[in-house]
Formats: C-alpha cells, sequence, structure tokens
C-alpha cells in the first residue's frame, strides 16, 4: 500500500516563519511512531500537514502525498485519520453530554445540531466505545463538568467512531496526574492492539509505550533521528535534542529522563 504520509524536502512557513524546513519523511500505513522533540521543534505543524490544515510552499524540488494521493478532500481525509489535540479539547469544553460529543464525531462537529441525524448504530456504536475505553460511566456527564484525564479519553474515544485506520495524539499526556496518565497508557495499548496506527505527538518521553515501534525526533523544523525506540532513545541523543544534558532511564515498558546532575 501507498504510505500514510510521504514527504519529501516540504517547507511549510506559518505567520511568515519557516516552521517546517526541507523536512523529509515517510511514514506507513498502521505504524505505531513517536515525534518526539522539544516545544517549538515543528511537531504540531507536521500533524497539521499530514492533516492537510496546512500546506507546504510549492516547489518543484519537493513532494507531499497522503496515502498516495496529493488533493483530498479534507472530510473525506477524517474518514481515515482521528484526532485528539489540546485545540480539540478546548474546543469541547461546552454544556453537551459526554455520549452526544463521541457521536459527533462521526459528523466531524463538536456535538450534534439540528441538521444532524444520528442513527441508532452509531448510538451503539458510540456506546460500545465508551464501554471499551473505561468511560461508559461519564455518558450523561456535560463535557465542562469534567476532568483533563476524563476529556482526553472521551476524545479518544470519538476519534474512533469511524474507524480509522491510524490515530494521532497531539501531546496527551499534557495536565494529567499520574493516575490519568497510566489510563492513558492503557488507551493506547488498545488502542494498537486492536491494529490502528498510531502517530503519538510529544514532548514527554513517559508518553512513549512499549507500543511505540519507531521513534522520530525533530528539532529546528527538520528531523534529527529515526529508528527504533532503543536506537533513539538514548542519553547522547537526548542531549542533543534538547540541548541540556540529560540521561534516559528505562524501566519494563517506558522510558524517563532526570538532568544529568540529578
Amino acid at each position: 500500500m501507498e504510505p500514510l504520509c510521504h514527504f519529501e524536502n516540504i517547507t511549510v512557513k506559518r505567520g511568515g516563519q519557516t516552521v517546517l524546513d526541507g523536512l523529509t519523511l515517510r511514514i506507513d500505513r498502521c505504524e505505531k511512531l513517536a515525534i518526539l522533540g522539544p516545544n517549538g521543534c515543528g511537531k504540531s505543524t507536521l500533524i497539521k500537514t499530514i492533516l492537510r490544515e496546512l500546506f507546504p510552499i510549492a516547489d518543484s524540488n519537493s513532494y507531499a502525498a497522503i496515502m498516495g494521493q496529493q488533493r483530498w478532500d479534507v472530510f473525506e481525509l477524517r474518514q481515515h485519520l482521528g484526532v485528539v489535540s489540546g485545540e480539540l479539547q478546548r474546543e469541547c469544553w461546552r454544556d453537551i453530554s459526554v455520549k452526544q460529543m463521541v457521536v459527533s464525531g462521526f459528523f466531524g462537529s463538536m456535538g450534534l445540531f439540528r441538521q444532524h441525524e444520528a442513527t441508532a448504530e452509531m448510538w451503539q456504536r458510540s456506546a460500545e466505545l465508551m464501554d471499551w475505553l473505561g468511560c461508559a460511566h461519564l455518558a450523561d456527564r456535560a463535557m465542562n463538568t469534567l476532568s483533563t484525564g476524563q476529556i482526553r479519553r472521551v476524545l479518544i474515544t470519538r476519534a474512533l467512531v469511524n474507524s480509522p485506520e491510524t490515530l494521532l495524539l497531539d501531546e496527551p499526556g499534557n495536565g494529567l496526574d499520574p493516575a490519568a496518565q497510566q489510563r492513558l497508557r492503557q488507551s493506547i495499548h488498545q488502542i494498537a492492539d486492536a491494529g490502528h496506527g498510531i502517530i503519538l505527538v510529544t514532548h514527554n518521553l513517559p508518553d512513549i509505550t512499549s507500543d511505540i515501534h519507531r521513534v522520530v525526533t525533530m528539532k529546528n523544523g527538520r528531523i534529527l533521528h529515526d529508528g527504533t525506540p532503543s536506537q533513539i532513545l538514548t542519553s547522547k541523543n537526548l542531549t542533543e535534542l534538547f540541548d541540556t544534558p540529560i540521561h534516559v532511564h528505562r524501566s519494563r515498558d517506558s522510558y524517563h529522563i532526570t538532568a544529568a546532575d540529578a
């Protein structure tokens, strides 16, 4: 199959500033991949470029395709890619029920509107996913009464209603307490085990679970490292990535970093 994304020498600007600078990256379908880098390195811009919310500068020496196509209807593309991001979390802070938020994923909206007709099958699919990801007990709660971790689980559930090939998680661990982080890791394991691809975007090393098979690091809008977790997540590489001396520690199923003098 054609890769999920194939970028060759692409440049993306935002607000007149170059954010992706001659970036080359190929991600295969259903890969379990983490994109790791400091804030401002271009991670979120890369995700927006995959989602066709941003576009590379036209250049005869560059190439950008998603699943083999250079042009996409964005709504059709969203049937293949589920998204959970901080932007979506801010948008969903509303006085609507969790079950309405989840089923609205079928329509690409934040809640149900007058023109939407959710079928019995849609409600059933939403209920099954809420039960699978452990948030069925929240079904009748309003979104603006939930904790950060609960909202994140609801948004993951919403992203899965269309059975996307790949789930894009943009900084999913931000703002979570240890218990919520553990539940997030369990959700990622369930999603990976069910056969979905995962693109996990983070600056937080513990977000990278044992389900992730490839790690790409980014710095200054370019790819710095690319390989397996054991190859990439080393003290030397991450010291280079974050511009500070750090140690990498690996437990049975996760990685952690500490300052070199800690």
